[in-house]
């Protein structure tokens, strides 16, 4: 686990890595890893100050295994966000938003009916 990865700036992978299930990283590293690892299953990228938005929207739109995201102190990372993610990615059970993020009592009952528990950072 890389935690508190602000310092990564690029990672280069010039290889699949299928049976890769746990790996954090930064914004512009997680939208290659997005691209080349679909099995990947849970993403904890907490404490990574370089994870935005558009790396977790690569992620979710390629990685069709994805359950668990956890983007505690990722916060380049938009609340407005989280419903796209829950919608966009069925296999998803569990999001950590970052922890200036806040939900209404509505918007985490209806992450839940689609089966996703949300939790705050």
């Amino acid at each position: 686990m890389i935690s508190k990865c602000q310092g990564i700036n690029n990672l280069v992978l010039d290889f699949e890595l299928p049976g890769l299930e746990v790996l954090p990283v930064d914004d512009q590293t997680l939208a290659s890893i997005g691209k080349r690892c679909g099995r990947l299953s849970r993403l904890n990228s907490e404490g990574c100050l370089n994870v935005a938005t558009g790396g977790v929207e690569a992620v979710i739109v390629n990685c069709k295994e994805l359950k668990v995201m956890n983007l505690r102190w990722c916060n380049n990372v938009s609340v407005d966000v989280v419903a796209w993610l829950v919608l966009s990615r069925p296999s998803l059970r569990k999001i950590t938003l970052p922890c200036a993020s806040l939900l209404t009592a509505n918007q985490r009952n209806f992450f839940l009916r689609h089966g996703c528990l949300v939790c705050q950072g």
